[in-house]
């Protein structure tokens, strides 16, 4: 199935919120090869990334004052780092307060803990590739670019916002649209990025 990403073409839909939420709308159309007309359209409330907006891209337009950093944003880029040192504390504090006791007793696991430090520090850069508002929820799609793989990781990170922070939550585990439709979703958004 191909997919046009419509927010970053001469196609875009995006309308500005009436409420004042910090993100549009965005519409994404997915157009089957074999009947292009009969398209399906995903429209959520969030954004849509440009290819080449990685971690160190946006951080230096918004030095640059070409862009400002969203708290979200800042708070993907901060878990990342925060899981490269392999503090426990520091990793736990991410986390949902509901579920920081969980993921406290797991990172009390050496091999756990030395595991998740790795990957991430094997992490060379990483890419923006959307922010989809869902409920309650914000998912976070990001691509990892790996040293000594060719092709990134796309990751989702579900987060609730809490008063005006973000934190990491499992809570949509069983979630059908997170489980079963984000993570291909995602993929996609990547595979879209670098085919460009």
């Amino acid at each position: 199935m191909k997919f046009i990403k419509l927010a970053t073409t001469i196609f875009c839909f995006l309308v500005s919120s009436a409420n004042g939420s910090e993100f549009p709308n965005v519409q994404i159309e997915f157009e089957p090869e074999s009947s292009p007309e009969e398209k399906v359209y995903f429209q959520f409330r969030g954004k849509l990334y440009e290819e080449g907006d990685t971690f160190v891209g946006l951080t230096q337009k918004s030095i640059n004052g070409e862009v400002t950093l969203l708290k979200i944003e800042k708070f993907l880029m901060d878990l990342v780092e925060v899981n490269k040192n392999g503090i426990p504390e520091d990793i736990v504090e991410l986390w949902n307060k509901e579920e920081r006791e969980n993921i406290s007793e797991r990172m009390k696991n050496a091999n756990v803990l030395k595991a998740n430090s790795a990957y991430f520090k094997n992490i060379h850069s990483s890419q923006f590739l959307g922010i989809i508002r869902y409920g309650n929820y914000y998912l976070g799609c990001v691509a990892h670019h790996l040293n000594g793989l060719d092709a990134a990781i796309p990751t989702v990170y579900p987060m609730l916002q809490i008063e005006s922070k973000y934190y990491l939550t499992n809570e949509l585990t069983e979630d059908y649209f997170y489980t079963h439709l984000i993570d291909p979703l995602c993929q996609d958004l990547q595979n879209n990025s670098s085919d460009k």
